[in-house]
């Protein structure tokens, strides 16, 4: 049996939707609003997608920003003065690490460790800092 021409009248007639399940095809005649109704959707959500993308981008190159502005201050200068208030810390090593508050008291051990762990990231900041300052930005 052969069909010539449209089954049903133009902008009336219920569109062929063709979904594969298992492998094989399962036809079903569909309303024409139900199919835009479809297509609208994952265009939303699609839109919705790439809008979220380009806000964690946004998010990741802020805080890559927020790095390097903080990796202006070199290491050995973050525990002295303008970078923390005056008599905070008296006595620094050679590193620039602090090993006296501003009582003249040692600091302590787990103080120590802070501050050794604050001075490494200070590091890894600076060095990102460097490089992107020798990149000409």
């Amino acid at each position: 049996m052969t069909v010539k021409g449209p089954v049903c009248a133009p902008l009336v007639c219920c569109s062929l939707l063709i979904q594969y399940s298992d492998g094989g095809a399962l036809y079903k005649l569909v309303d024409p609003s139900i199919l835009i109704r479809q297509r609208e959707e994952r265009a939303a959500l699609a839109a919705d997608k790439a809008a979220k993308k380009s806000g964690n981008a946004a998010a990741v190159e802020a805080k890559r920003i927020a790095i390097i502005e903080k990796g202006r201050v070199p290491p050995t200068e973050m525990f002295k003065p303008p970078n923390v208030e005056e008599g905070v810390w008296t006595v620094w090593d050679e590193q620039g690490i602090p090993t006296t508050v501003g009582e003249g008291k040692e600091i302590s051990k787990a103080a120590s460790k802070k501050c050794l762990k604050e001075w490494k990231l200070q590091g890894k900041a600076h060095e990102a800092y460097l490089a992107w300052k020798q990149e000409g930005k």
